[in-house]
């Protein structure tokens, strides 16, 4: 019996690459590629500086701080500290793992640099296009994280604060999705309230506004709102401040005076912001030949006017 052409096998041809597929092939091989120059770029600068110590105006007390920890001595108790505790854990984590020496620091700082602006990417690739991604993940590694070629409070303090910003917009948007972006922003919730006050007292203000605008746009109810900014006491002030005194056996009394307080009295910050000279130029001349004295005072001018715009656009308050 003969079943005619219908019986007969042939070959399914392979499946071709359509045009289509093939651009975004080679879209996603140049985000790629922007990505690790990013990285690279960060790594030569650190690879130039890693070794040079020419000034030990804040880096004198991160050097000694592992050294306090293996003896045995905590801050706020054993003696006062203005920083907090991260830096001292971080320290000391890093001098067991690459050395205890300077040097050992400067690694710490690599993995930070090259991790964080991973991480940064990641987060940012979700809400905007591969080249916008980039362009953020470069401004915060190169401006900020590679700025101090070792672990300080001051990146691991910017590296939280665009976690959170990165990540909050993202998460406060999705309806009961756990995934690793909830981590991460948890992560540098509790790591920046142990870090540094004043970028974590600014990235626990950006997150409540984050879900403010959420709400106010209609993607959250008033009551998930409520739930989200008891979320952030708990997660960004009461875990911190728990593992803090937890470690350093402290009460919030001596908290609060060796991280406010003190800080207040070096510093006198509080009425800086009130005197006219702090707009004029920097407040410390570390820096010579500044070309544009009071650089910061416009670069406040811009985004408080990007703030007001970006406003407008999303909610229809005038």
């Amino acid at each position: 019996m003969e079943c005619g052409n219908l019986c007969r096998m042939r070959p399914v041809p392979p499946p071709s690459t359509s045009p289509t597929a093939a651009l975004v092939g080679k879209f996603r091989w140049r985000e790629l590629g922007l990505v690790a120059l990013i990285l690279v770029v960060a790594f030569g600068i650190w690879h130039r500086n890693r070794d040079i110590l020419s000034d030990m105006y804040d880096y004198s007390s991160v050097i000694v701080s592992a050294g306090k920890v293996e003896s045995g001595l905590k801050p706020y108790v054993d003696f006062r500290s203005t920083m907090q505790s991260a830096c001292y854990v971080l320290s000391r984590g890093v001098e067991k793992v690459f050395g205890r020496n300077y040097l050992a620091l400067t690694y710490g700082g690599l993995v930070l640099i090259l991790g964080g602006g991973s991480l940064l990417y990641l987060l940012w690739r979700r809400q905007f296009s591969p080249g916008l991604a980039a362009l953020l993940t470069g401004a915060v590694t190169l401006g900020g994280l590679a700025q101090h070629v070792v672990i300080f409070y001051n990146p691991v303090g910017l590296l939280c604060l665009a976690v959170v910003v990165a990540g909050m917009p993202v998460i406060c948007r999705e309806k009961g999705r756990w995934n690793w972006r909830w981590v991460a922003v948890a992560g540098a919730l509790i790591l920046g309230g142990t870090n540094k006050i004043n970028f974590h007292g600014l990235a626990m203000g950006l997150a409540g506004l984050i879900v403010l605008v959420a709400a106010v746009q209609g993607e959250l109810s008033w009551r998930r709102l409520a739930s989200w900014w008891i979320g952030l006491v708990v997660v960004g002030l009461a875990v911190p401040w728990g593992l803090e005194l937890a470690w350093t056996g402290a009460s919030l009394e001596q908290w609060f005076y060796n991280v406010v307080q003190l800080a207040e009295e070096r510093v006198g910050f509080v009425n800086l912001i009130f005197a006219p000279q702090t707009y004029a130029g920097p407040t410390y001349d570390l820096h010579r030949f500044i070309m544009i004295k009071p650089l910061h005072s416009i670069g406040l001018v811009i985004i408080a006017g990007l703030v007001v715009v970006a406003w407008r656009r999303t909610v229809s308050w005038p």
